[in-house]
């Protein structure tokens, strides 16, 4: 009976044992963490740059301002890059005549004048180089009063011209303009110490075979222009398309027209009906704009030489980039600049590139090729 009781104690002790490490508190058991939702990212929204405008030469720009000084690196002759270069127009006086056809360089010219300059309905070019500068320019001839009072816009510029005539009387002979000249340098290619800048050709008569190489006269303009501005120049181009092909004429058998390549966006100028050629190139001229600028001649000098009335102000018309435009022209005084308005009496504005200034007398008309 001892030995049963001793069992019966030892199990029971066991048990109780057992009981008391099953009541010890458990380790709370570690939670797994909640998985933190992360932020979700949004792609950043860039700002949306404006448009950057573009850098049109000409856009709110007034008379005042480019006769100032045209703003930028741009070339007031072009209204294009100067890229860094000097400006440096130098102006050259070409024949009209029948025998001078076709000339030469004349297509690297940045604004070609062409202006009566006679009673015997002569004309002659003045041609204005102020991005290319060709070795051969001519023919060259001898200059007048009409020529002389546009040169009067170009103070700074080299001129070049085959001698001039001083039979016209007061008013009307070059003299009483060259001491006026607002010019750097004046090469006659007749006499004086230019005359190494000329040379004559032989496969023509004189007096329509004088040149100049206008590249071997552009160090003697030592320093550059001003860079006063004639026209302010823009790629908005106003008015309404209407692609058309435009004649005038100058007086009675000579007429010019001008030809609209919408391919190239370019005038292609025609004389008496035949294309208007540079010779050296093989190329027809071709503008980017036209402008004829109506102006009363008088004709009352010695010899029938003209002498243009540009102070005041007159008709205009303009052909730019497909468009015939209305306007007006307006100048204050013979040594001030021409200003070129639009119907509405806005500032024209051209597209940058080549310029073909027609300057007939006020009688003319432009019209409508047929």
């Amino acid at each position: 009976m001892k030995g049963y009781n001793k069992v019966w104690v030892m199990v029971l002790a066991l048990a109780m044992m057992l009981a008391i490490g099953c009541a010890k508190t458990a380790p709370e058991a570690t939670p797994t963490p909640a998985a933190t939702p992360q932020p979700t990212v949004q792609p950043t929204q860039e700002p949306t740059p404006e448009p950057t405008p573009e850098q049109t030469p000409g856009v709110q720009l007034d008379y005042d301002t480019i006769f100032a000084g045209y703003p930028g690196d741009i070339n007031p002759a072009n209204g294009l890059p100067l890229g860094g270069e000097a400006y440096k127009p130098i102006l050259v006086t070409i024949s009209g005549a029948a025998a001078a056809f076709p000339h030469s360089g004349i297509s690297k010219a940045d604004i070609i004048y062409e202006i009566m300059h006679d009673t015997g309905g002569v004309t002659r070019f003045l041609a204005v180089f102020a991005s290319e500068y060709p070795q051969k320019v001519g023919p060259v001839r001898s200059t007048r009063v009409p020529y002389l009072q546009k040169v009067m816009q170009w103070p700074g510029a080299g001129y070049a011209y085959g001698g001039n005539s001083t039979d016209g009387g007061k008013g009307y002979d070059v003299r009483d303009y060259f001491d006026q000249l607002p010019v750097a340098v004046r090469a006659n290619g007749v006499e004086g110490p230019a005359l190494n800048l000329f040379t004559r050709s032989s496969d023509r008569k004189a007096p329509h075979n004088l040149y100049v190489n206008v590249e071997k006269m552009l160090p003697l303009v030592e320093q550059p222009a001003p860079a006063i501005g004639h026209f302010i120049f823009s790629d908005a181009v106003q008015g309404d398309p209407d692609g058309k092909d435009y004649e005038l004429t100058f007086f009675r058998g000579y007429t010019v027209k001008y030809e609209y390549d919408a391919q190239n966006h370019v005038y292609l100028r025609y004389c008496k009906g035949k294309p208007m050629m540079d010779k050296e190139t093989n190329t027809q001229i071709a503008v980017s704009n036209v402008v004829v600028q109506y102006v009363d001649f008088d004709f009352s000098a010695k010899e029938g030489l003209a002498k243009a009335d540009y102070v005041g102000q007159g008709r205009a018309e303009y052909l730019i980039d497909g468009r015939h435009i209305q306007g007006a022209w307006k100048q204050e005084s013979i040594d001030s600049q021409t200003m070129y308005f639009d119907d509405a009496g806005d500032p024209i504005q051209l597209k940058p590139g080549k310029i073909f200034i027609d300057v007939p007398n006020s009688t003319a008309e432009l019209t409508q090729a047929e």
